[in-house]
């Protein structure tokens, strides 16, 4: 029914059977820079200098893409339009990324036995979509990579999207919407906190703050675009 619906064809060059055709790949809107989580100035894969370290602010973030067509369309399609086939591709492109260009960092995830979590919805918004497309995903990125999967966190309470909102009121939009979802259950010391767009950083900002809040643990960000 989905294929009926929103047949597979490639974004770009529209020719049928994938949504980001092998040839169309290459055109792709890729980020050459990794930025400083704090100060958005470029740094060596990502990591957080260590003038702008904070417990609010992941230890490295990464973003893949830029945001902008058909990465976002894409993006859009997944989480509006419930295009939920679209995960695969995207887990694929995400994987192809880091396996050329992020090696290294491929490797001390494996060695520090990160384990990966999702940014998480709320219940009535996961229940109304189905799915939570960074589950999905990262679920896909985790078993490939040969990480552990786990949703540690929760959100509490409905918030708006933030893509909509100012810096300020993004903020106080985040304000107490996470927690941990099982305060009994031993966190691991390494994470990878997941999501699908890197936008302001409040979202991520609030999760690792939440994640730091309850022993000394490092956090790295992965997302799709930014």
């Amino acid at each position: 029914m989905l294929n009926i619906l929103f047949p597979r064809t490639c974004y770009l060059c529209k020719k049928p059977g994938l949504y980001f055709c092998t040839s169309c790949q290459k055109k792709l809107p890729f980020k050459k820079d990794q930025l400083c989580f704090a100060c958005n100035k470029k740094t060596t894969l990502g990591y957080t200098h260590s003038s702008c370290s904070s417990s609010y602010f992941p230890d490295l973030s990464i973003s893949l893409f830029h945001y902008q067509p058909p990465i976002r369309t894409a993006l859009h399609d997944l989480k509006y339009r419930f295009v939920s086939d679209l995960a695969k591709e995207l887990s694929l492109l995400t994987l192809n990324q880091l396996k050329g260009k992020y090696k290294p960092l491929l490797s001390l995830w494996g060695q520090k036995k990160f384990v990966l979590v999702p940014v998480p919805l709320y219940k009535t918004r996961k229940n109304f979509r189905g799915f939570n497309q960074t589950e999905i995903i990262g679920k896909l990125i985790a078993k490939n990579l040969n990480l552990s999967f786990q949703s540690l966190l929760k959100r509490n309470k409905p918030t708006r999207p933030q893509h909509s909102l100012s810096s300020s009121l993004r903020k106080k939009n985040l304000k107490t919407a996470f927690s941990i979802s099982d305060p009994s259950f031993p966190l691991p010391k390494n994470i990878l906190l997941f999501d699908d767009i890197h936008t302001s950083g409040s979202t991520l900002s609030a999760c690792t703050k939440t994640l730091k809040d309850q022993k000394d643990i490092t956090v790295h960000s992965l997302t799709l675009a930014r």
